[in-house]
């Protein structure tokens, strides 16, 4: 008969609470089990042998970790427990040693057990990594501030280790528990030096946390979750305990509906089964610790908006009755008046843009935006209710065409006072792009040349412009019908793209700004000069654009390799390339505000549509026959 092999499993913190129910588990499951604690051995019947170890200390780590691959060949599971907590302190309460050693165990000590047990998981080509987290490293905690930064640590940590590892056979979860009943609480590093200023608050959220330890779940719990992660063939990387609540320590904790609302349900929930999604329950907490509590429930108004609920297809996008936004403290909330339309906003539900721009569905539509300031947060200086401002909010994650926008207080300046609401919105972004491109990345000086293709569009009528009071010549192109346009803006060499090719007419420039998709920003270098710069707003995509957004590796790679090409090119004739990808800046935008009210440029407007024709003025705008910006106005 063959014998089964047990798989080989590793605790650490196992002498007690939650380690020692995982390891006894585990060893119940028919895994053979080496728990760990900084004592080892303990007198006592026990379903697993305990190893002496230190998460603290490398060498003790690299002992305990080849002491177990020499007498077993392999390890199966890691289970990552070993912790401790900090009574309730003040930020300044606590020292920065007690904060290096709450890091160092809770957190240092987890990446040195991973580290000490994934070569062997990886020559194995397969392995489970298992981290004990909390409840307190997806929610706050008051007075709890170094734990629960380490759990956050411990969160992140696993979510992008799964990811790195599961294509070496190797899967790594979180398991998120509420308040459990352990010693835990025992062994509490009391803070430095406690502060008379905190006395109350301190004993306030002590006896909170008593109160709900008091009818807190048993360690049991979470030990078999930790084994249902284990087992699982497709495990969670993310495991915070979905069922229903009952306990009244976790609907106190972690629910918002009461503890007597909760029918017949299982354990640590961060979501209620009586249909409310789980919403954190600070109040308890913060009251205790004599903190504002800021409302959070009941019914929020409804606005209009134009969104988008999937990517890919165009009849995902529709007007709809969302919640009203509520402005954090440094955010204005905006009645809008009219919101300025851009190429981007017909590319962003398409997909185009989905590695880079980040939108929870589903998601208001555009960017553009000028209004009067309805609410400012409590820590919003420059604006106040009744303000007429404009602003961009583009790559924030939140829309323009709606009744209502939420705007950083760094996003928006104060409207030209000559400019309507239609014309201010029609700005921000080709105002933005422009002064970015122009000034901050081409530099362009007096005198010199510069070739801004599609000079009748929405980029070009302000391109053009900011151009020529940063005193340069400008080039373009355009058709027939809008010669005189271009002109007008302050064009000096007009070429109709119907009749003549530019790279045929146009020579010796200084830089070119690439505004349109396709082969034009490669057959722009042969009308450059040495030495020039190329600022492309349509890409490639290069890989300092990648690092400056702090992407991975992976995406780093892939735009360096897309604009391997056009780099080359250019450096050929000594010309350097950039990918310029617009950002929001009020100060910036106060600027060009400036310019507006001097008339040293002015507001190009092709055609205004009513709100309720929003999704038609995205049409009209993606046929790219546009003179100047297409506007929707609100009110």
């Amino acid at each position: 008969m063959n014998r089964i092999t047990p798989k080989i499993a590793l605790v650490t913190g196992a002498s007690s609470g939650i380690g020692q129910a995982t390891a006894e588990r585990l060893a119940n499951a028919g895994y053979k089990v080496f728990g760990t604690s900084r004592r080892g051995a303990q007198s006592g019947k026990q379903a697993f042998e305990m190893l002496a170890l230190d998460v603290t200390s490398d060498a003790s780590v690299e002992a305990a970790v080849g002491e177990l691959i020499r007498r077993e060949g392999r390890i199966d599971l890691l289970v990552n427990n070993a912790g401790f907590g900090v009574a309730p302190a003040g930020a300044e309460e606590s020292s920065m040693e007690q904060a290096r050693a709450i890091f160092e165990t809770n957190f240092f000590g987890l990446i040195r057990m991973t580290r000490a047990v994934v070569p062997h998981m990886r020559r194995q080509g397969n392995g489970r990594i298992i981290n004990i987290g909390s409840v307190l490293g997806f929610l706050p905690m008051p007075y709890g501030a170094l734990y629960a930064a380490t759990k956050h640590a411990v969160a992140g940590y696993s979510e992008s280790l799964d990811h790195e590892l599961r294509t070496r056979g190797i899967r790594v979860s979180v398991v998120e528990p509420a308040y459990t009943k352990t010693p835990f609480d025992a062994n509490f590093m009391e803070p430095d030096a406690t502060l008379e200023e905190y006395r109350e608050a301190r004993a306030g959220v002590t006896k909170r946390v008593n109160e709900v330890m008091a009818t807190a779940e048993q360690p049991g719990v979470v030990a078999e979750t930790v084994l249902k992660a284990a087992s699982a063939a497709a495990p969670a990387t993310q495991i915070r305990g979905r069922q229903p609540c009952e306990a009244p320590a976790v609907s106190a904790a972690v629910c918002a509906c009461s503890p007597g609302g909760c029918r017949a349900s299982k354990r640590f929930a961060a979501r209620c089964d009586c249909g409310a999604a789980a919403r954190p329950h600070r109040a308890g907490f913060l009251r205790a610790a004599g903190l504002p509590v800021r409302r959070t429930s009941g019914p929020r108004e409804k606005m209009k908006a134009l969104v988008f609920k999937r990517y890919g297809k165009p009849d995902q996008i529709a007007l709809a009755e969302i919640p009203r936004p509520t402005p954090k403290p440094n955010e204005i909330m905006v009645q809008v008046h009219a919101a300025g339309l851009n190429p981007i906003d017909n590319m962003i539900p398409k997909g185009t843009f989905k590695p880079i721009l980040k939108f929870q569905l589903p998601a208001t539509l555009g960017s553009d935006l000028a209004g009067i300031v309805v609410e400012v947060g409590s820590r919003v200086t420059r604006f106040k209710p009744g303000d007429a401002v404009f602003a961009s909010i583009f790559d924030l994650g939140t829309g323009a065409l709606a009744e209502f926008a939420i705007v950083p207080e760094d996003a928006a300046a104060l409207k030209p006072a000559n400019l309507d609401f239609v014309q201010a919105a029609s700005i921000p972004m080709v105002g933005l792009t422009s002064w970015q491109a122009l000034r901050e990345r081409i530099r362009l000086k007096p005198g010199q040349k510069v070739f801004i293709p599609a000079g009748a569009g929405g980029i070009g009528t302000f391109a053009i412009q900011l151009a020529k009071y940063l005193g340069a010549k400008v080039g373009t192109t355009t058709s027939t019908g809008n010669i005189d346009l271009v002109r007008s803006l302050g064009a000096d060499e007009v070429v109709d793209y119907k009749t003549q090719q530019f790279e045929a007419v146009l020579r010796d420039y200084d830089a070119v700004l690439g505004t349109l998709r396709g082969d034009a920003v490669e057959t722009s270098l042969r009308i450059l000069k040495r030495g020039s710069r190329i600022a492309s707003l349509v890409g490639p995509p290069d890989a300092a654009f990648a690092r400056a957004r702090g992407m991975n590796f992976v995406m780093v790679f892939l735009f360096g390799w897309l604009s391997r090409k056009i780099i080359r090119q250019a450096g050929k004739i000594g010309a350097e390339y950039s990918f310029v990808f617009v950002h929001p800046d009020g100060s910036q935008l106060a600027g060009i505000g400036e310019l507006l009210k001097s008339e040293r440029i002015r507001p190009v407007i092709d055609k205004v549509f009513p709100f309720a024709q929003a999704k038609e003025a995205l049409a009209y705008l993606e046929k790219g026959r546009s003179k100047g910006k297409v506007v929707v106005q609100m009110r």
